[in-house]
């Protein structure tokens, strides 16, 4: 038996009124288990088990490795982030990139406060693409795939482009290097990420590039595609 603290990052239907969890927790990672009835109305475990919720959860094996759940108690709901699509949209694509990011690297500390926070601004934000951005870029600090965003990795010369390898690109570097390139107001933009908070990000506006451009180094570099 084990007693977990984590959040619903995703929910799949099995059977009539089952449901398969997929549980971000510090402990174990990414955890998947079954939760007997969770759709009928009466169940204790339907609120707690809502996609975005933090909850506590109590699991027990049954059958070998098959995680069953025995008790589940949100302890914060997130609902809230439903009603803006544009933020619920880019709050299930970053989850999706953790889920399938973590079946390989298991447990990563302090994920999940990270996931707290994003979640915790998602609510109240004006501006989903620059917080979904900014938790791209902190989600891969926390692996250790940081992008450089305010200067080139060489540490000389003006920053003109974004490259899918290491990031920022100077003028010295390009030659040879596949990079994308970046108007001043996108260079800037992107330093002025890096510098950035959770309670700053509303004040950086991000464009649709910028948003590709950090989504892929992303995919590059947590799920090698």
């Amino acid at each position: 038996m084990k007693r977990l603290k984590g959040i619903v990052i995703g929910r799949s239907r099995f059977g009539e009124s089952s449901d398969v969890i997929k549980f971000l927790s510090d402990e174990l990672g990414l955890v998947s288990f079954a939760a007997p009835g969770r759709r009928r109305p009466a169940s204790k475990t339907r609120a707690a088990l809502e996609i975005l919720s933090y909850s506590e959860v109590v699991l027990y094996e049954r059958r070998g490795d098959v995680w069953l759940v025995k008790e589940a108690v949100l302890i914060r709901g997130f609902r809230e982030i439903t009603r803006n699509l544009s933020m619920f949209e880019l709050s299930g694509r970053l989850l999706g990139l953790l889920e399938s990011a973590l079946l390989p690297f298991g447990p990563v500390d302090g994920l999940v406060p990270l996931v707290l926070d994003f979640l915790s601004v998602a609510e109240r934000t004006e501006n989903p693409k620059g917080l979904y951005c900014f938790a791209l870029v902190r989600v891969n600090e926390l692996f250790g795939m940081k992008p450089s965003l305010s200067f080139c990795a060489c540490g000389a010369g003006k920053v003109i482009g974004f490259s899918l390898e290491s990031g920022a690109i100077c003028e010295n570097c390009e030659i040879g290097i596949k990079s994308v390139k970046l108007s001043p107001s996108e260079a800037r933009t992107l330093y002025e990420l890096e510098k950035a908070r959770w309670d700053t990000i509303n004040e950086i506006a991000i464009n649709d590039k910028l948003l590709a451009l950090l989504e892929a180094y992303t995919r590059k570099h947590l799920l090698g595609v």
